[in-house]
Parts: structure tokens; sequence; C-alpha cells
């Protein structure tokens, strides 16, 4: 079936960046970043959020000793400071608070994430559904580095055929093995949550910024990878997920806090404006 286009013009971008002691990355993330956006003919802004490093990384950004800092070099730059680390998903939130274009997207400088692997995120979040005339709200980058072992292909083989035969879905395609607990927590989440995607914690994400105005961010650490896509899912937000072709890619043990956090929006999710008038139609 032929794609539909979106004809609606560039919108802007605001592309959020939290660190944490990164001194020798955040130049050279910066760079990249500026210059894939540049090229992209829209409006933008990066906004690097600081969670509290304590190494050289928030010297960067001033002017000083006759050379000039990543705030006079890069005009469209932001920066926002915490004193203290809060956390991933505390870092989204100061950065949404000023982010001030229509399209959002947020990366890491943990893992090699490559700026132009925007690009088909974007053209994939301006195709319009046939059937519902309707544009995607986000898009979520799956890191496929690596090849599925060959034990964990013949499983996943096994389980689209049962998935097609008994329960008449359709699988979502496995873009690149990411470990077992990855793979187990992604099945966690479609058991609570109805999450069909396979990198919830990839830190490659694109949105319309609007949906923020029904997702308030609730969680400080990175448990908000999996909170914002749930919360979208629950909202019927239509969503996606392509490969991103990074070189490597690295399990991460789980971080303190996630197992409250993920408890904390399933029984008490907050959906702002949306959850009071649920809670007030009952």
């Amino acid at each position: 079936m032929e794609k539909l286009i979106s004809t609606t013009p560039l919108e802007g971008l605001s592309l959020l960046l939290p660190i944490h002691n990164q001194a020798t990355a955040v130049e050279r993330g910066v760079s990249a970043w500026n210059n894939f956006l540049t090229q992209s003919r829209r409006e933008f802004e990066i906004i690097v959020i600081d969670d509290g490093s304590t190494d050289l990384t928030s010297g960067l950004f001033e002017d000083r000793d006759n050379k000039k800092g990543l705030r006079s070099r890069f005009p469209t730059l932001q920066v926002i400071t915490h004193p203290t680390s809060k956390g991933y998903g505390a870092c989204l939130r100061s950065g949404l608070a000023v982010a001030r274009f229509p399209l959002l997207a947020y990366t890491s400088l943990d893992e090699p994430y490559n700026p132009a692997d925007l690009k088909p995120l974007i053209q994939r979040l301006y195709e319009v559904d046939p059937d519902t005339g309707r544009s995607l709200d986000l898009v979520n980058g799956h890191r496929a580095g690596r090849a599925f072992p060959r034990w964990r292909r013949f499983l996943n083989h096994a389980g689209q055929i049962a998935q097609r035969v008994a329960l008449g879905m359709h699988p979502m395609p496995r873009h690149g093995y990411l470990g077992e607990s990855a793979h187990r927590y992604a099945f966690w989440l479609r058991w609570m949550f109805g999450l069909r995607l396979g990198d919830v914690n990839s830190c490659f994400k694109l949105f319309r910024k609007s949906i923020f105005d029904r997702i308030p961010i609730q969680s400080d650490g990175d448990f908000v990878h999996a909170e914002i896509l749930a919360k979208a899912n629950f909202l019927g937000c239509l969503m996606d997920e392509l490969p991103i072709g990074m070189k490597q890619n690295r399990s991460t043990p789980p971080a303190a806090g996630r197992r409250r956090e993920m408890w904390r929006v399933f029984f008490s999710p907050d959906f702002g404006g949306v959850g009071v008038a649920l809670r007030d139609a009952r």
C-alpha cells in the first residue's frame, strides 16, 4: 500500500540532551547534533540538562581563559543545571518546561547514538495512516547493533507463529538483541501496560510535544522511558518503532528505584487534566 506523507511545513524541533559527568563527550555530541539539525533546514534548539555533574562538564559552557564556551559557539544551545543529580526523568521534566517547538526528541551521550538516525524517525512520524487519516504521535528508536543468538531466534520464530495462529495477532518485528534482562523487562511491560515495543529503554525517541500536555512525567529515574510510552499507549497515541544503526549497545542493570516508580505509575498514574476528568467522572 502506498504510504501517504503529511504535507505539513517543516516544524521546529527541541532536542533534550541529559548529561552527567560527560566532559569528554559533551562538546563532540553538541557539535554533531548541531551540524545535523542545521542541515535539516528546520528551526531547532538543543537543550542540555546537566544533572549535577561533578567533573569539568559545567565549565565547558561558559567563556573562560580567552576560550569560547559552548554557549557562545552554538547560539541554539540552552543549558539547564541541576545542583545535584536528580535522574533522567527529572532532566526530561526540566527540559520540557522550556522546550519551544512542536517536535521533541531526546537522546543520551552514554551510548553511540547517531544523529542521522533521527531522519527516518521524523519521516515516519509524518506518514499518514490511510485507515485513520492520522499521523503518528511518537517513534521509538530500537538499538539494532547485535544479532540474536541462534536459540533466541528459534524462540522468537516459535512465539510469532503462536501469536498468529492462536491469537490472530500480527507480531511486532524484532530489530536487535539487547540481552535477556532487557527482553524480560519488555515482556513484563507488555503484560502490565500493553506495550508492544522491543526497546523501551532506548534513549532515542521522537514525539509530538503536544502529547505531554496529557502526560505529566512522574518518574525521576530511568523508568521514565517506560512511563511515557505506557501513558501514551493508554491514551490511544499512535506509535511505532524503527531500528537505529548503532555499532554497539549494552544492557544496563536496573537502576535503583525503578520498581518503586513502576508501581507508582501503575497504581497512581498522573494524566494531568485527563486524569482529573476521569477521576471526577467516577
